[in-house]
């Protein structure tokens, strides 16, 4: 907390200036044309009562620094940090697109063998170390994989739009990146054994390789320079 203390964000020119800290006062910019990727984060409590946080990657600044993260809002109403976000990266509205409903079996197969492995281990613990440890209390998180699943399906979603790359991901920490398409580095895309032959080379991302990208692909992951953001699976 006391990092963030007495922050401060303003915009001067074309540039954001911010400061902070209570013990140490830090201060910087932050260029616009150096930005690579948005993301606005929001935790269940902060959705309930309807605020975000707006966490900023940028580039170097000079040939040998390097980039790094800064928070530009720490958080903030909800609305306050979408319209900032727009002010930077003007992506506009955005419908995000779902994974099929087979990527929610995938993760409902994932969660039960985790459940499968702990109660093993838990068995094995009260058979060798912990007498009485009652082990099979471990079975009732049956109950919460279906839902776990479910919820990791429908937060998880992508929106190719004019200029950027949108998605979103996590229930209990909701992040949305936004990257510019001129900051796109890599497009992986992963397809099943018998389709992968045939659409295994690279392409820019133009138009036509971001409708592909929508109608087929399997999983699909973007790297930047600063990092990588996952865009959907299926």
């Amino acid at each position: 907390m006391t990092n963030y203390y007495g922050f401060q964000l303003v915009r001067t020119g074309d540039e954001l200036r911010f400061e902070r800290g209570l013990l140490q006062r830090y201060s910087g910019t932050i260029p616009p044309e150096k930005v690579q990727t948005l993301t606005i984060s929001e935790n269940v409590l902060e959705r309930a009562v309807g605020y975000a946080s707006l966490l900023i990657e940028t580039a170097g600044y000079s040939p040998g620094e390097s980039g790094g993260s800064q928070s530009a809002v720490p958080i903030a109403k909800r609305d306050r940090v979408l319209r900032l976000a727009q002010s930077i990266e003007p992506y506009g509205d955005v419908e995000f697109e779902r994974p099929p409903k087979r990527a929610r079996e995938r993760y409902f197969v994932r969660y039960l063998g985790v459940l499968a492995v702990l109660t093993g281990l838990a068995y094995l613990a009260e058979l060798y170390l912990v007498p009485n440890l009652e082990w099979y209390w471990m079975l009732l998180g049956v109950v919460a994989v279906p839902i776990g699943a479910h919820l990791k399906w429908k937060h998880l979603g992508y929106a190719l739009v004019d200029d950027h790359v949108v998605t979103r991901s996590g229930f209990w920490n909701r992040t949305t990146s936004v990257v510019p398409y001129h900051r796109v580095q890599t497009v992986l895309t992963g397809r099943p054994s018998s389709s992968a032959a045939a659409d295994s080379q690279p392409s820019p991302l133009t138009p036509p390789v971001r409708g592909a990208l929508s109608a087929r692909t399997q999983e699909r992951s973007i790297s930047t320079a600063s990092g990588r953001t996952n865009c959907a699976k299926r």
